[in-house]
């Protein structure tokens, strides 16, 4: 945020000691409401509030607070995000107390009174374990988040004694209050078998203690698990990783959907996403001398690929060999009655939310401004029209859809899904480097761009051409360079990197641009390369700005 001027402070009251400010604070609730309406009324009071300084001279740090109160709604108004948000806050708010003020860990608090019985008691993690452990943990739920025990230390004697009298009943039930049952066997136990042995003897066989679900679910097929794909890697050894996670999971490496569409398999793998600063040295160089100068806009993105860091992507996925093409999209259309955001908006090549140019009204994804046919890829496309068109495959193969509606116009991504959604950048990068770590999937020689991708600034051509029309890259991935630009899943932020996580990164919680990545057949070449981010605004849409498709399944098809 600007020194000069502070919009949490002057438009929401929030201090400077208080930002940034939590969920909570931001939307003005109390800490950790969990009243749906609450939460949606104190949201939109918020956001008309800085609508109103969208027309002013701070009208950028006006939308920048607008996604943040839109990403705080999301958040708070599902129940599983919510749950993990608060889980997060509240150990971030215990950890910022003086240690006067901070409540003992139970084990701490009860260690004396429970230390000798469980270490000589053979029940282990039976169910009793398991009851004491829920029994125990009830007395901190009870307290107030922020409050003071008036006395710190008969607070810890009173737990300590609770606890302390709690298992000595729990315990000796288990010692002399279950019922004797005659044993099922022939050889009942030893004389000398204590009265604890024999109860567990009798006892109900132990169930296991529930495993909080992880955040992406592996996939469990056979016994050995094939190795990640870890570039640098050559094409030889691509298609061998393809092949080997392809036996594993019983599936082919190239399969087709129920639409015709081709879905290649890649295999999960660490790359390194992003560029060195040798690399968006060498392509700054290239841009001037190939095209006299790159623009402002470019030279901003480049420097956006720093800096150069390695991912893991944990699951195998599915992608599209293609960009989706006129003919896939026209299915959904006519199957949906599905009318695009750009027809809505009042025309194609525009970024204007309405627009007005009467030249510009007639331009759709089935009225371009160039020859194409059902086998062009798809354009004029918006990035809520790409996901409108995900969800329905999903629905029409009776999939998990991979985005949830959480408010009109907002999408919440599900990935744990097995559907249709947009890749998310990460995954894209990896997907059309295979393996590599140059400037382009096929190397750093720009002059065999024509080899792979269609560009006016290869061949004499002004308008995308049929889709799989070059050559692949070593996945079996087409046109990943130029021919069409391809919205991705992320929000845009230009130092994302620099914070973003080693495994599976999703990219920023909100912001103004998604990620569109690949380059279109009229970009530069340098806005076409494996590392390259450019953005738009959702609403965006222009002939050569379309999309395809990622599908991740945690089971054998």
């Amino acid at each position: 945020m600007s020194e000069a001027f502070d919009p949490y402070r002057k438009w929401l009251g929030i201090p400077p000691a208080e930002q940034p400010p939590h969920h909570y604070r931001l939307l003005g609730v109390g800490l950790f409401e969990d009243d749906p309406d609450v939460i949606e009324s104190a949201a939109d009071q918020r956001m008309a509030h800085l609508r109103t300084f969208q027309a002013g001279p701070h009208s950028a740090l006006s939308q920048k607070l607008l996604n943040e109160v839109v990403a705080a709604k999301i958040c708070l108004l599902s129940a599983k995000q919510r749950a993990a948000y608060d889980a997060e806050l509240r150990q971030k708010l215990e950890a910022e107390k003086p240690a006067d003020e901070r409540l003992l860990p139970v084990a701490a608090a009860i260690e004396p009174a429970v230390a000798a019985p469980v270490a000589t008691t053979p029940l282990g993690d039976d169910v009793l374990a398991t009851s004491l452990d829920a029994q125990v943990a009830k007395p901190l739920r009870t307290l107030p988040p922020r409050g003071r025990a008036k006395s710190g230390s008969s607070l810890v004697a009173w737990l300590a004694g609770a606890a302390g009298l709690f298992v000595v009943v729990v315990v000796s039930f288990a010692m002399f209050g279950r019922p004797e049952a005659t044993p099922p066997v022939a050889n009942p136990p030893a004389e000398d078998a204590s009265s604890v042995d024999r109860a567990t003897a009798t006892a109900p066989a132990p169930q296991p203690k529930a495993q909080p679900p992880q955040a992406l679910p592996s996939v469990v097929v056979g016994e050995l698990e094939p190795p990640r794909a870890i570039a640098p890697f050559d094409a030889k050894q691509a298609r061998a990783h393809q092949e080997a996670w392809a036996d594993y999971l019983k599936t082919p490496v190239a399969q087709t959907n129920s639409l015709g569409m081709s879905l290649v398999l890649i295999p999960p793998g660490e790359f390194t996403m992003g560029s060195t600063p040798e690399q968006i040295a060498a392509a700054k160089q290239f841009a001037e001398q190939a095209e006299g100068a790159a623009d402002k806009w470019t030279l901003e993105r480049l420097d956006a690929e720093a800096p150069a860091h390695r991912v893991k992507l944990r699951r195998p996925f599915l992608l599209g060999a293609t960009e989706v093409t006129i003919g896939q999209y026209r299915r959904f259309v006519e199957a949906a009655n599905y009318v695009t955001e750009t027809e809505r908006f009042g025309g194609g090549s525009s970024t204007s939310r309405q627009e007005q140019d009467p030249q510009k009204k007639s331009l759709t994804w089935q009225s371009l401004s160039y020859p194409a046919n059902d086998d062009s890829a798809v354009g004029q496309i918006t990035w809520n029209d790409a996901v409108a068109f995900c969800n329905w495959l999903s629905d029409l193969e009776k999939k998990r859809r991979g985005y949830n509606e959480v408010l009109p116009g907002f999408w919440d991504l599900d990935r744990e899904g097995d559907g249709y959604r947009l890749p998310t950048e990460a995954e894209w990068e990896y997907a059309c480097r295979a393996g590599t770590a140059t400037q382009y999937s096929f190397g750093d020689d720009a002059s065999m761009f024509g080899e792979y991708g269609w560009s006016e600034k290869t061949r004499p051509i002004t308008f995308p051409v049929a889709v799989g029309s070059k050559k692949p890259n070593s996945f079996g991935l087409y046109d990943m360079h130029g021919n069409s630009d391809e919205w991705c899943n992320d929000w845009y932020s230009p130092d994302y990197y620099a914070s973003s996580p080693p495994d599976d990164p999703t990219g920023p919680a909100s912001g103004d641009a998604r990620i569109r990545r690949g380059g279109g057949w009229n970009n530069p070449l340098v806005r076409n390369g494996s590392a390259f981010r450019g953005s738009y605004a959702p609403f965006w849409r222009f002939g050569g700005l379309g999309f395809r498709v990622v599908r991740v399944s945690t089971t054998v098809e």
